[in-house]
């Protein structure tokens, strides 16, 4: 019964619709109504944006002479490479104060020479510096003298500090540098500024064998300098493993000659403090030191990481002969051109 009720219902609706229909006669026909077409605008090509062009990130600072060195002293603005070359040789130096880096020139002879700095974006400045003749001060120390030992106040800080003092030995004027760690040999010098010997130190702590007698002959001891700078007393000096060792000929004339040492840092606590350089006739011994903590009960991350340094030997060397050169426990020869 209820499909058949929905059944007559709907067929009454259907009924009711088609006399509705039948009463209004056709319906009238509604003219379609005209669509409104976009007309495309043509999009307009995007202009690329210049590539903004590189910034000059430092300044040179100034440049000094003391002695035969010269410093060369730029502000940095960022972490970007920067590199000062005297004459197309590298620095011997470099030591970096925060934003300010320092490229020091030990052993500049007297002249003109050019300075260039240069990165690695393009940028680059040239300048001129002139290094007077050497001049002894009558009563005062000769000028071999005063570059010995603007060149120990630009090393590391030693232990103990370095102090340079003055002797009576055989007859002569002697001028004597203490050994320091680590393992380096102490140094006497004549009063021209020749090594004569080193009476003491090395591993051996014995030197090198000449001026054995020294401490047993000197006399009149007058100091002449001493380090007054300190360092940390938590942190000692030690030695750096060397992972290679390598010599490097300009091409300049006269050929200057590099070494770029590649220096180990055994773990996070260590840190590299700098070089040594010592030239003994055809023998160049450099001695890389690291600062590590004094207490060995100190805690530090196992991670070994590598120091590249590049030290400037300079171009007093003589066409054909053999030198060695010596970076802390390597040693390698080469023949200069």
């Amino acid at each position: 019964m209820r499909v058949r009720t929905s059944t007559l219902v709907t067929l009454a609706v259907g009924v009711s619709m088609a006399a509705a229909l039948a009463c209004t006669g056709p319906a009238a026909t509604t003219a379609p109504s005209a669509t409104a077409t976009a007309t495309p605008t043509a999009s307009a090509t995007p202009t690329p944006s210049p590539t903004p062009s590189p910034e000059k990130e430092w300044e040179l600072d100034g440049i000094r002479v003391r002695g035969t060195s010269v410093l060369v002293r730029l502000q940095v603005y960022a972490g970007i490479d920067v590199r000062a070359t005297l004459d197309g040789r590298l620095p011997d130096l470099v030591n970096a104060f925060g934003p300010v880096i320092e490229h020091v020139f030990h052993n500049v002879a007297a002249g003109s020479h050019t300075v260039r700095v240069s990165d690695v974006v393009g940028f680059e400045q040239t300048d001129e510096v002139v290094v007077a003749v050497p001049t002894t001060t009558p009563g005062g120390p000769p000028a071999w003298l005063n570059t010995l030992i603007t060149k120990l106040g630009r090393e590391p800080v030693a232990n103990p500090p370095v102090s340079i003092a003055r002797f009576d030995y055989h007859g002569q004027t002697v001028y004597f540098v203490p050994q320091r760690c680590c393992d380096i040999m102490s140094t006497l010098y004549n009063a021209a500024g020749e090594i004569i010997g080193h009476p003491d130190g090395g591993i051996t702590g014995e030197g090198d064998g000449r001026a054995s007698d020294f401490f047993d002959e000197r006399s009149n001891k007058r100091s002449v300098w001493e380090d007054r700078r300190k360092h940390d007393p938590g942190q000692v000096q030690v030695l750096a493993p060397v992972e290679s060792l390598e010599v490097l000929i300009l091409e300049s004339f006269p050929p200057q000659y590099n070494v770029a040492v590649v220096s180990g840092l055994p773990n996070g606590c260590v840190s590299f403090a700098g070089y040594r350089l010592e030239r003994n006739g055809k023998a160049i011994r450099i001695e890389l030191v690291n600062w590590k903590p004094a207490d060995p009960a100190m805690m530090c991350t196992m991670v070994y990481g590598t120091v590249e340094t590049t030290i400037g030997l300079g171009s007093d060397f003589v066409s054909g002969e053999t030198y060695t050169v010596s970076a802390n426990d390597l040693t390698e020869s080469f023949v200069a051109q």
